[in-house]
């Protein structure tokens, strides 16, 4: 699917010819090729990153307005996974900055590139977020809001 997608929208490389992370975070149980576990780890903490960040903005946005159609909740669904995937790609960019022994003007340029690669991916893929969030409020799913917890004493 990358290699379709790459080949018919070109510009979604381009963050990549600048020094950042390519795509989005991939989830592997061994390094790849001659990657450390270093870069493993990273790669698995942008991918709970991604996960948490997508899954919190989707909640926060359903649980603030229950009655939500389809629509909205897809929406919603894709600009959490925008934001899920600028700050992962942002934590495997500082990981390349720190790696790579940048100065503070590369550091930070690497790091603004890593946010662009993030929102350029998060844009290109959140459709699929946000079709199944649109399928799973179809169903009901999270219509009606979490009844609040008394403390007890």
């Amino acid at each position: 699917m990358i290699t379709a997608l790459t080949a018919r929208f070109p510009w979604l490389v381009a963050p990549s010819t600048l020094g950042a992370p390519f795509g989005l975070p991939r989830l592997r149980v061994t390094p790849f090729g001659e990657q450390g576990w270093d870069a493993l780890t990273i790669e698995v903490i942008a991918v709970v990153a991604l996960t948490t960040v997508t899954g919190a903005w989707t909640r926060r946005a359903l649980t603030r307005r229950p009655a939500v159609g389809r629509v909205r909740a897809g929406l919603s669904a894709w600009v959490g996974f925008v934001l899920g995937a600028v700050t992962a790609n942002t934590l495997r960019a500082v990981a390349v900055g720190a790696t790579m022994g940048f100065g503070l003007v590369g550091y930070g340029a690497i790091v603004v590139v890593g946010m662009l690669s993030g929102t350029v991916w998060g844009a290109a893929l959140g459709w699929i977020p946000g079709i199944a969030a649109g399928v799973a409020i179809g169903r009901g799913a999270s219509r009606t809001p979490a009844a609040p917890t008394t403390p007890t004493a």
